[in-house]
Order: C-alpha cells, then sequence, then structure tokens
C-alpha cells in the first residue's frame, strides 16, 4: 500500500521538522 507509506512516511518527517524527532525513530 504505496498510499500508507507515503503518509507514514511523510508525518515521520513532518513531526521531525515541527521539532518532535522521538517520532520520528523507525
Amino acid at each position: 500500500m504505496p498510499f500508507l507509506i507515503s503518509w507514514w512516511w511523510n508525518r515521520q518527517q513532518w513531526d521531525y521538522q515541527a521539532g518532535h524527532p522521538a517520532d520520528a525513530k523507525v
């Protein structure tokens, strides 16, 4: 499901830029 992957990745990137690197852990 490319859409789900894209959404998840975008969310990770957004949170990282927002100043929440804790949510960027994979």
